[in-house]
């Protein structure tokens, strides 16, 4: 029996809008989906490991930098590519950078050159990250309070690169492993607090430029060489806090270059 010209259209229509349908059930799955949301204040989570596109870190830095209050980026992915340069971090009101999948990777091996993270706003916090394979920085600081924790850095050229107008941060319990720089200081920055990171086999130093431990001299322990450094070094202020190991760091103060720490394997 043939179909009148009217049945054809009705069913094209309503093919079509079952498609339309699929798109946008497909769309809801894998874009950052806002999973709250108080007083301007914003949560997304990343459920996209892609450069770009819906769901993708990308898409959230974008929603972050637009809220009307604080942001909370939160990563359920276990890897991020990063192929091209990420929108800074920057909010007035501030972003945090949760992962929540155990073990979440970003590579950023595809990535020409810039930081994977430039942190420009201020009250920014990044934690329990892996960062890898950069051709320049992990994380470009210039800004205040910011919060590095319990993130590893490693296969970068610089892990933490922070500029002249940094103030007033943390980096604690982090790892920097086979970076030719872990952590370098441009000048001084007030109100630094370096505290139980853990440095290996970084090439031209764990830190540069900013604190006052020094690289243990050939063939002398991790530990003796620091013990000595404990002395006061020359151009040590009173009141700073120095406490260095084979392995981890502790200092507060105000970071004055030169300053080279080294805590090989």
């Amino acid at each position: 029996m043939r179909m009148s010209h009217r049945t054809v259209l009705g069913l094209g229509a309503l093919l079509l809008l079952g498609a339309f349908v699929f798109l946008a059930r497909s769309y809801k799955h894998t874009r950052a989906e806002p999973v709250g949301e108080s007083e301007g204040s914003v949560s997304v989570a990343v459920t996209n490991g892609a450069d770009r596109g819906p769901g993708s870190l990308r898409e959230a830095l974008f929603i972050a930098a637009g809220a009307r209050g604080s942001a909370t980026i939160l990563i359920r992915v276990e890897h991020i590519a990063v192929e091209t340069a990420l929108p800074p971090l920057v909010n007035a009101h501030g972003v945090t950078l949760n992962a929540q999948a155990p073990g979440t990777t970003i590579d950023a091996h595809a990535l020409a050159g810039g930081a994977v993270f430039d942190v420009a706003g201020v009250k920014t916090s990044i934690t329990g990250v892996t960062i890898r394979n950069c051709p320049d920085a992990a994380v470009l600081l210039r800004a205040g309070r910011f919060r590095l924790m319990s993130t590893t850095i490693e296969s970068c050229d610089v892990g933490v690169d922070i500029a002249e107008n940094a103030s007033d941060f943390l980096l604690e319990r982090n790892r920097f492993i086979r970076n030719r720089i872990g952590i370098r200081f441009a000048a001084t920055n007030r109100n630094a607090t370096l505290a139980r990171n853990e440095f290996v086999e970084n090439a031209d130093g764990g830190c540069v430029g900013g604190a006052w431990c020094a690289r243990p001299a050939k063939g002398r322990s991790h530990q003796r060489a620091f013990q000595q450094v404990r002395r006061r070094p020359r151009g040590h202020r009173r009141g700073q806090r120095v406490a260095c190991s084979s392995k981890t760091t502790t200092w507060t103060g105000r970071a004055s270059p030169p300053f080279i720490l080294s805590a090989q394997a």
